[in-house]
């Protein structure tokens, strides 16, 4: 799941835990989002502290912080993202604020990521899901902004910049690598 919170000062602290985190608000817009292996944190305005859930239900979740960063947690800047995976360190890059709320509009951004990882996020939101039959095509890099869950669009688009064929199945679009 996916959220995005806009929350205004209060000396009540808002407190969103997911995944074994847990993100805390001071007067702050940011996103929160929980896939099966990793949660990310993305903050858009403001300041948050994400640090490790202290439930006991937390532990071998997605999130479950290493111990070193559970007691004084990590203090996000507007821009940060934290991604966060059982057994690996918290992993803070940059991006643009403006773009980390664009799938509430309908659209998905993508920036130099593989295929395959561009593919996932597009299978998130249809029930028809888009196939690759080909390791070194799935690890193809790709950028641009796509309208979520239009896979046929998406599948049409990679042909203009990709050695790609579209297949369409009755219940997916496999996408295989242009036979010359």
């Amino acid at each position: 799941g996916e959220a995005l919170f806009e929350v205004e000062h209060s000396d009540r602290p808002f407190l969103v835990e997911a995944g074994g985190t847990i993100t805390r608000a001071l007067g702050t817009a940011f996103n929160v989002r929980a896939d099966q292996d990793a949660i990310s944190v993305t903050l858009i305005q403001g300041s948050v502290r994400v640090s490790a859930s202290r439930t006991d239900d937390s532990e071998g979740k997605a999130g479950a912080m290493p111990a070193k960063t559970l007691q004084e947690g990590i203090v996000l800047k507007p821009g940060d993202r934290l991604d966060v995976r059982q057994g690996a360190d918290p992993f803070l890059s940059t991006i643009d604020p403006a773009l980390a709320g664009k799938w509430r509009e309908g659209l998905l951004r993508f920036d130099n990521v593989t295929l395959a990882e561009a593919i996932v996020e597009m299978n998130r939101y249809s029930t028809i899901k888009l196939v690759i039959d080909d390791e070194t095509l799935a690890a193809e890099r790709i950028s641009g902004t796509f309208p979520a869950g239009k896979q046929a669009e998406f599948a049409e688009s990679l042909k203009l910049y990709l050695p790609v064929d579209v297949v369409n199945l009755a219940d997916a679009f496999l996408i295989t690598t242009r036979k010359e």
